[in-house]
C-alpha cells in the first residue's frame, strides 16, 4: 500500500503505457525501489516503453529499437536488469524467476535473474534459434533447422536436454516442470524435467495425436480421429485418463490440475485431475454452452444464450456461482 506521502506525489497520469509507467517509476523513486533505471525512468516523461513482460515476481518494460529496458520488483525473479546491454533484442521470454532476452539477428542473448533457474546463459550459442519455451525455472531453445535445442535453468525441471534428437520436432510444450516436444510426421516424442510433471514419456503412442493441452502438473495429447487420449504426469492432477471416453470432444480445457474436455454437440464434459481444482463435473448439465473458461482452480461454462453459467472446482477460486 503507498503512504500518504506517496499518494500525494503521484503525477496527473497520461494516457496509454507510457503514463502508468511513468507514474510507477515516479512512486518508486519516492521510495519504494532505489532501482536507478525506474528513477531515470520517473525524471524523464517522454520515455516511452513500447512492449511490457512478467516473471512471477517482477517487470521489463522495453523500448523497441532503442536497446533501453526498465526493471523492477524481486532482484532474484528478474527486477535489476541496470547495465545490461539490450540492443538489438528481437523477443523477450520469462520462467517464473528470471527474463531472457533473445537477439536473433546477432545469434546471442542476455539473461538475468535467478542464475540457477534462467537467469544465466553465458557461453551458449543462439545461433539458428527459432523458438523459445519454457517452464517455471528453465529455458529451451529449439533450432529447427539443425535437429538441436540449448536447455538451461533447473535439470529436474527441464533445465537439461544432453543427448535429445530434436529432429523433426513440430511443436514444443511445458507443464511447470518438464517439457514434450512433439514429433507429428513420426508420432514420437521426447519429454524431459520432472517426472511427475510430464517430463517421462517413454513407451507412450503418440500417433494420430491431433492435438496436445497442459496443465500445471500433466499433459494429455487428443487423437480426435480415434477419440482416445494419451495422458502422462502427476496422475492424481490430470495425468491419468485412461478408460474415459473421448468421443465427440469438441474443445479441451484445463485449470491448474484439472481437465475439462467438452462435448457441444451433446452438452456433456469429461473431467479429469483433482477433485477440488475443477476435475468432476459429474452431473452438471452443459448443455448450450458457448464458452469455457478457468482459474487456477475452478472453471466457468458460460451458457450465453440463456444467461446463466455452470461453475465448479474450488469454491474459494470461482467454482461456485450459485444465484449469479
Amino acid at each position: 500500500m503507498l503512504s500518504r506521502d506517496a499518494e500525494h506525489m503521484l503525477p496527473p497520469l497520461t494516457t496509454g503505457l507510457a503514463g502508468f509507467l511513468y507514474g510507477l517509476a515516479t512512486v518508486c523513486a519516492a521510495g519504494a525501489s532505489s532501482d536507478k533505471s525506474l528513477m531515470l525512468a520517473a525524471s524523464n516523461e517522454d520515455w516511452s516503453p513500447t512492449l511490457v513482460y512478467s516473471t512471477h515476481g517482477a517487470f521489463m518494460a522495453y523500448r523497441e529499437g532503442s536497446g533501453e529496458a526498465i526493471c523492477w520488483g524481486g532482484r532474484y525473479r528478474g527486477g535489476n536488469c541496470e547495465g545490461l546491454n539490450l540492443s538489438g533484442v528481437t523477443a523477450v521470454y520469462s520462467t517464473d524467476f528470471a527474463f531472457m532476452a533473445h537477439m536473433a539477428g546477432s545469434g546471442k542473448a542476455v539473461c538475468w535473474g535467478d542464475m540457477d533457474r534462467g537467469g544465466d546463459c553465458k557461453g551458449l550459442d543462439f545461433s539458428g534459434v527459432t523458438a523459445v519455451y519454457s517452464t517455471q525455472g528453465a529455458f529451451m531453445a529449439h533450432k529447427a533447422g539443425s535437429g538441436m535445442a540449448l536447455c538451461w535453468g533447473l535439470r529436474f525441471q527441464g533445465g537439461d536436454c544432453t543427448g535429445l534428437d530434436f529432429s523433426g520436432v513440430t511443436a514444443v510444450y511445458s507443464t511447470w516442470g518438464a517439457f514434450m516436444a512433439h514429433k507429428a510426421g513420426s508420432g514420437q516424442a521426447l519429454c524431459w524435467g520432472a517426472k511427475d510433471f510430464g517430463g517421462d514419456c517413454k513407451g507412450l503412442d503418440f500417433s494420430g495425436v491431433t492435438a496436445i493441452y497442459s496443465s500445471f502438473e500433466a499433459f494429455m495429447a487428443h487423437k480426435a480421429g480415434s477419440d482416445e487420449a494419451v495422458c502422462w504426469g502427476n496422475r492424481h492432477l490430470g495425468g491419468d485418463c485412461q478408460g474415459l471416453d473421448f468421443s465427440g470432444i469438441t474443445a479441451v480445457y484445463s485449470t491448474g490440475f484439472a481437465f475439462m474436455a467438452h462435448k457441444a454437440g451433446s452438452g456433456k464434459a469429461v473431467c479429469w485431475g483433482g477433485r477440488d481444482s475443477g476435475g468432476d463435473c459429474t452431473g452438471l448439465d452443459l448443455s448450450g454452452v458457448s464458452a469455457v473458461y478457468s482459474t487456477r482452480f475452478a472453471f466457468v461454462a458460460h451458457k450465453a444464450g440463456s444467461g446463466k453459467a455452470v461453475c465448479w472446482g474450488g469454491r474459494d477460486s470461482g467454482g461456485d456461482c450459485t444465484g449469479l
